[in-house]
């Protein structure tokens, strides 16, 4: 089963913190310079340093603590406002539309849960400003000191905030839905592909299980030496369709039992140009072509079918080679009977500097027993 990771999760959500922010910032700088017109100083105090404190979110998030710098964000942005208004015309004000802005903001940046809890201080904020304004704290302009606008205001807020709340579940609710129907078709491509490597195996003298096991030892060395995560499907894959190209190979040449001459060894090598012919016609599998086209090429440079040699061999290729040829020596062959992994791994310690990547060999060398190796031994 394949694994999914939160990669591309991470990075949307990421960004969405970094341009949601720098939007909040320019915003503020926005309404301190419209303050600074009408001379309402005060304000203008309030709303700067939430541009100051969403720069400051910038770097926290970029630091690994996204929850923290969006709440620092719309903390910030909900004392701006409240202390505009408390600075203007109180529930008059037209800066009380900032307080359905702050619960969308924070529903984005942190999660539909806050939803509820940023209406309640908007909430609660409206109240403190209502209660101001009804008992002279306030200076308004035109319409008289009461608390009757409260209720449209709470009204449209909490309207605003249950829009926002269902938007965000039915978008949480669908992206939920494409990451398990992505799931699925990842996984129905692995079994695809296995079943697709162990049919090649069963046309050649190999066992439908070699695949599996080279594909599974493949990926421990793999892991063993740090290769990137994200490629590993690949590398997989890769592993699995190794032989495909012998599709193309004549029965009389594929299942000779004798040696093969000069012309048919010709022909035999082509496989691995034909896997390349068949993957490139494969969108989705071009990623995993390094170790079909490659896997018979040497380090010293004296493989095929390119002859390519040392680190321009691909490195998914140079890891593969060592378990397929490990693989091959420990089971039997129609030609020869498996070798003891004793013997096994001198071969494999031999051809290191010519066959081999010498690294790999070592750090191939330093794995413990697989299970492959216990099956094999059973046998023996």
């Amino acid at each position: 089963m394949l694994e999914i990771k939160g990669n591309y999760e991470e990075e949307k959500r990421q960004l969405l913190i970094n341009r949601t922010v720098w939007i909040t910032v320019i915003a503020s700088m926005t309404f301190a310079a419209f303050n600074i017109s009408l001379g309402s100083w005060g304000s203008v105090v309030a709303i700067l340093p939430s541009a100051v404190f969403g720069m400051l979110a910038i770097w926290i998030s970029r630091k690994g603590y996204p929850r923290l710098a969006s709440i620092l964000v719309c903390t910030s942005v909900l004392f701006a406002i409240t202390f505009s208004i408390y600075d203007g015309d109180g529930l008059l004000d037209p800066g009380i539309v900032g307080y359905p802005i702050v619960i969308l903001l924070g529903t984005l940046l942190l999660d539909k849960r806050i939803t509820p809890w940023l209406t309640l201080a908007s909430f609660l904020c409206l109240s403190l400003i209502g209660w101001l304004q009804v008992n002279g704290f306030l200076h308004i302009t035109i319409h008289t000191n009461d608390a009757s606008n409260l209720l449209p205001i709470f009204t449209f807020l909490t309207v605003g905030a249950l829009i926002v709340y269902v938007i965000l579940d039915n978008l949480q609710s669908n992206y939920r839905r494409i990451r398990e129907r992505e799931k699925e078709l990842l996984e129905s491509y692995d079994l695809t592909i296995q079943g697709l490597g162990i049919a090649v195996n069963m046309r050649d003298v190999e066992t439908g299980n070699h695949s599996r096991r080279v594909a599974e030892q493949a990926e421990m060395l793999a892991r063993a030496i740090g290769y990137p995560e994200k490629d590993l499907r690949f590398l997989r894959y890769g592993a699995y369709l190794h032989d495909i190209g012998k599709i193309g190979i004549p029965d009389a040449v594929l299942l000779k039992k004798g040696p093969l001459d000069a012309n048919e060894r010709a022909i035999m090598q082509r496989h691995c140009e034909l896997a390349e012919e068949i993957l490139r016609s494969i969108p989705y599998l071009r990623p995993a072509m390094d170790i079909p086209r490659c896997h018979h090429e040497h380090w010293d440079g004296n493989g095929y079918p390119n002859h390519l040699k040392g680190e321009a061999i691909p490195l998914a290729a140079r890891i593969f080679t060592i378990v397929d040829v490990w693989d091959a020596l420990i089971h039997d062959r129609p030609y020869r009977p498996a070798m003891s992994k004793e013997q096994a791994r001198a071969h494999i310690a031999e051809r290191a500097g010519t066959q081999f990547d010498p690294r790999l060999v070592a750090k191939f060398l330093e794995m413990p027993v697989t299970p492959w190796e216990k099956e094999s031994n059973q046998g023996q």
